[in-house]
């Protein structure tokens, strides 16, 4: 089991470098959750365990790079409407993430029951 537990964090790393090296598809990934994660969560079947997998790299690859935007911006003078952007930036991919990990605890528990 821990290695299965290894190989998944590393597959979760690895997907985590490949949506911010490609903000397009991480992008996709996120609109993607937010359309299935929504009207999933009012179903008893949620997406399968990868699709779940990859919508928590996308989320927690959108945090990093609006931490670094963040951090980027700390030598220049902030607007309001970069700190707006960036609160609903980390907001949605908390949301993505708190969903998606919502469904994998679902899955495990009627997994654990039969």
């Amino acid at each position: 089991m821990q290695q299965t537990d290894g190989q998944l964090a590393q597959a979760g790393e690895t997907l985590v470098k490949h949506y911010l090296d490609n903000p397009f598809t991480r992008s996709s990934v996120i609109g993607e959750a937010c359309v299935r994660l929504s009207w999933d969560s009012t179903h008893p079947k949620y997406p399968e365990r990868e699709t779940l997998l990859r919508y928590v790299a996308a989320a927690q690859a959108l945090v990093i790079d609006t931490q670094q935007h963040i951090n980027r911006q700390t030598s220049r003078k902030r607007s309001r409407s970069a700190a707006s952007e960036y609160a609903m930036r980390i907001h949605l991919a908390g949301r993505v993430r708190q969903q998606a990990l919502h469904a994998l605890t679902n899955q495990n528990e009627k997994t654990n029951d039969h």
